[in-house]
């Protein structure tokens, strides 16, 4: 169901954006397509994200425990914040 506002020009049920804009469609949820395919971005970032945090578990834990000592992790991002960080470390 698509919501209407004055002069009953319809509005995406989700996200607002009006029938006026370039290339929308709506479903019969009142649903733009421009929020599906957000939707499904959403969706395969959080796979890729799984996927990232997985090869990320992996590389520490083939390191931890091995020489050097150190068993830690530091971003740094050549600011003077991290780069402070990293010469008192």
């Amino acid at each position: 169901m698509t919501n209407s506002s004055p002069g009953n020009l319809k509005i995406c049920s989700r996200c607002i954006l009006p029938e006026t804009f370039p290339g929308i469609r709506f479903d019969d949820s009142g649903v733009c397509n421009h929020c599906h395919r957000e939707e499904k971005a959403l969706q395969k970032s959080s796979e890729k994200k799984a996927s990232y945090r997985n090869r990320l578990d992996n590389l520490i834990n083939d390191i931890k425990g091995k020489p050097p000592v150190y068993d830690a992790v530091m971003a740094y991002s050549g600011g003077k914040d991290s780069s402070y960080t990293l010469k008192i470390l």
